[in-house]
């Protein structure tokens, strides 16, 4: 999807959950700055994720540049391969600065464009290498990377490509091997099938969100649309397939998914070994 592609609609709901996402950040920026509170951190990290995935869906490529930039950093934080720091603070309060631009630009224009984020977007990815703000401010820019990519430290498990005898539904020998590893650490493997409102808005927005939810709560192992197509928005899917493992007991993690706006029913099956479902469970009933 692209700007072009908005309507008055969409765009309001981009422009509005945008905002909100961007306020959540600004005031867990208090609890950081107080300490760097693990909490405040992850949920920044969720928050920048979600703008991340938004924006690219939306085509605003300068804020999906911006907000991967700033959650590469923070991945590092959270996973305390870097600590919170001075330069870092101030970096995080530059971004709210220039995302709230960014949103008032495209409120204005329908665009992101007249924003430049090079320079914090360097400076942040500076920052994750572990450079200082000076050494930062002084280097070269690298070539921009494409605006979307994988998350850093992302929770997703690459499944098997290329042979359909690897697919969880043919029971190949890779996933079978998930399955068992999934066992010895207590996870549930689990389907889930989600489907969004026909009316809804940005439909695979409402997917990625989900999808986000689901990543929280254990390892994804493969999706259907792929995880790809769902992140940048590539097409306008409606409904996902998503196999994942996790200790959470599956009404726990539909209750987790009842967050998430626009969806018209989360089913979810056990997996058994070879993509059966298991021992003859039904699906969850939809969500009214």
């Amino acid at each position: 999807m692209s700007m072009d592609e908005l309507s008055a609609e969409e765009l309001a709901l981009f422009l509005n959950e945008s905002a909100e996402m961007v306020d959540t950040m600004e005031e867990l920026l208090v609890d950081l700055e107080s300490g760097g509170d693990p909490e405040a951190i992850a949920a920044i990290f969720r928050a920048a994720h979600t703008l991340k995935g938004g924006s690219a869906t939306a085509g605003m490529t300068n804020m999906a540049r911006l907000t991967h930039a700033l959650e590469s950093l923070l991945d590092l934080v959270r996973s305390g391969q870097r600590a919170v720091d001075a330069d870092i603070v101030d970096a995080l309060l530059e971004a709210i600065d220039v995302l709230r631009r960014c949103l008032a630009a495209v409120e204005r224009d329908g665009t992101d464009r007249a924003v430049d984020v090079g320079p914090l977007s360097h400076r942040l990815e500076s920052l994750a290498r572990g450079w200082g703000a000076e050494t930062a401010a002084s280097a070269k820019p690298p070539v921009p990377s494409p605006a979307v990519q994988e998350p850093a430290g992302s929770t997703t498990t690459a499944a098997p490509q290329g042979d359909v005898s690897a697919s969880p539904s043919s029971g190949g020998g890779q996933w079978a091997s998930f399955l068992r590893e999934a066992d010895a650490a207590g996870e549930h493997v689990l389907r889930f099938i989600i489907t969004v409102e026909p009316d809804a808005p940005m439909p695979v927005v409402r997917l990625y969100q989900a999808l986000l939810v689901l990543q929280e709560r254990g390892r994804v192992l493969d999706t259907d649309p792929p995880q790809r197509e769902i992140e940048e928005g590539l097409a306008d899917h409606t409904r996902m397939t998503v196999l994942l493992a996790t200790a959470d007991e599956p009404a726990q993690v539909q209750a987790a998914l009842g967050e998430v706006s626009h969806l018209q029913s989360v089913q979810w099956e056990p997996v058994a070994e070879g993509g059966a479902t298991a021992g003859g469970v039904a699906p969850a009933a939809p969500d009214a």
